[in-house]
């Protein structure tokens, strides 16, 4: 789900999984646990007695069942109450080294960073296998993807018996798109421990993404048996039913999910989007209504923001996505989140964009590059930030024909992103690329260019379709367009560009939009 018009909150925060949630994030989609969290849960002590788990630093029983407990939530994406769970651990042992990094984890924007990056400081004395782990939490954090690989590595050789670290090495080589030698370590990671569910939500995704439907069906229903309870497993099968076009059943596992935890509520991310896909509007935001409400943290409400935002863009009422986007800023003005600031402005100027006002978009997106550069993060989500901005400046440019700006952006997004190794990178540079060659009319380059989107990027697809009817390639286009109406993802900006080819009468004409004061009416 990490599109051009849609930012995973892995850029602002240690959020939620669903490995390409693109989400990305992405879904997303997921959309969803941040890849980080051992299943260890013993003292150094007790280690030599554990030797699948990767053992964790304490002295005190209380706060070891309560790192367990957040861990736990943790990885199957209850970051809120994990995170609640890591600060009674904390505060139960002053000197948890892994609990303070696993707050840090489940805490967004700089506060989280600072929290792990004091913890693994703290780590020099830790076994190698905590210290390890420790760092690629760090990694992760920080969108550090080719050090997460090298670190996941890593971990899987100084705790080669601990399933936890072939878990965690399979989601950094999803990172990269490099979904075969994904699904060996999460199958290893299955062998480990054949009584955990998650290696196969894992599993299911790499297949869900790579257009294994059935096969992804049947490893989530397996997450399902193993553990029954879990309101992840459910909403991670409705994920697929909805990618099946299975609109009923989805919306039906995603109402399990928030039955089996109303507190997880990604899950309303999920029954909004399959009801926008049904075209029930006022069913689909009074779903992401309660998900921004319920939010605790600006990372939650801004996914239900976005949601909303897109929804109503495809909707036909841009001035309804205005205001909320208005209310959106108002939100991170209360946080003071600098990262999720920027991902609500650029944002808007991607709904600029995509409303005809690319004028517009381009002078949101001047305000944009002095804040990202003042920003208190990583030099890698640093680059992830700038890499949007200039290709939604690539794409307003193109739109307006400007040939020279055009260029520029396209430069400025190869130095960037030019010896990059992750696929979303490489995804965006490609659509770079190919809006640069429509800018100069050059429109069989673009389909060319745009052939290498990442594999999760819709928005991509709908581009590329409209550059094969510019080259006279209507043949391809029909073709492209038809794959992207068989494409159900769990991604507010995949609905939009689904919405733009979606048989008549498309969703976006049915219904009336929700008012900015209560987008759920």
């Amino acid at each position: 789900m990490r599109t051009i018009l849609t930012i995973s909150l892995l850029l602002a925060a240690a959020g939620c999984d669903k490995p390409d949630a693109n989400k990305p994030a992405p879904n997303a989609n997921a959309t969803a646990a941040t890849p980080v969290g051992t299943g260890t849960i013993s003292s150094v002590g007790a280690a030599a007695k554990i030797a699948s788990e990767i053992p964790v630093t304490s002295t005190n029983a209380q706060a070891l069942e309560a790192y367990k407990l957040g861990f736990d939530e943790f990885l199957n994406a209850h970051a809120d109450e994990a995170r609640d769970q890591f600060k009674k651990a904390t505060a139960l042992d002053a000197k948890f080294v892994s609990a303070m990094a696993m707050e840090g984890a489940s805490t967004p924007g700089a506060e989280g960073l600072k929290k792990i990056a004091d913890a693994v400081a703290l780590a020099a004395a830790l076994p190698e296998a905590e210290r390890v782990h420790l760092q690629l939490a760090q990694a992760f954090a920080s969108r550090d993807y080719a050090k997460a690989v090298e670190l996941g590595k890593k971990l899987t050789e100084v705790a080669a018996g601990a399933s936890t670290a072939h878990l965690l090495y399979g989601r950094a080589l999803t990172a990269f798109a490099k979904r075969d030698e994904a699904q060996v370590a999460f199958k290893r990671a299955a062998e480990l421990d054949p009584t955990s569910g998650l290696p196969y939500n894992d599993m299911a995704y790499n297949e869900l993404n790579t257009g294994k439907q059935d096969d992804a069906i049947a490893h989530f229903k397996r997450y399902t048996e193993l553990s029954p309870k879990e309101a992840n497993a459910q909403d991670s099968l409705a994920e697929a039913l909805l990618m099946s076009g299975k609109y009923d059943e989805a919306e039906g596992a995603f109402k399990r999910a928030i039955d089996l935890n109303p507190k997880f509520l990604g899950a309303y991310d999920g029954l909004g989007l399959t009801r926008l896909y049904k075209g029930d509007w006022a069913g689909a935001f009074d779903a992401f209504g309660k998900m921004r409400d319920q939010s605790p943290m600006i990372d939650g409400k801004g996914v239900a923001f976005r949601d909303i935002v897109w929804g109503q863009v495809a909707q036909g009422k841009p001035a309804e996505a205005a205001k909320t986007l208005d209310a959106w800023d108002a939100e991170v003005a209360k946080s003071k989140d600098e990262a999720a600031g920027v991902i609500a402005t650029l944002t808007r100027a991607s709904v600029a964009i995509e409303t005809k006002k690319e004028a517009d978009g381009l002078k949101i997106l001047a305000t944009l590059g002095e804040k990202i550069d003042k920003m208190e993060a990583p030099a890698p989500r640093k680059i992830a930030l700038k890499s949007y901005l200039r290709v939604n400046e690539l794409v307003a440019e193109s739109r307006l024909g400007k040939k020279t700006d055009a260029d520029k952006a396209l430069a400025a997004t190869q130095e960037l992103l030019g010896k990059s190794e992750d696929a979303d990178q490489k995804g965006l540079l490609a659509l770079a690329t190919g809006e640069a060659a429509l800018a100069k009319g050059d429109a069989k380059a673009a389909v060319d260019a745009l052939a290498g989107c990442a594999l999760l990027d819709d928005y991509c697809r709908l581009e590329r379709a409209k550059a094969q009817d510019k080259s006279g390639d209507k043949t391809g286009a029909a073709a492209t367009r038809e794959q992207l109406q068989k494409t159900h993802r769990r991604d507010a900006v995949s609905f939009f560009a689904w919405s733009k080819v979606a048989p008549a009468p498309a969703p976006a004409t049915t219904a009336p939009a929700p008012t900015a004061a209560d987008p759920k009416k």
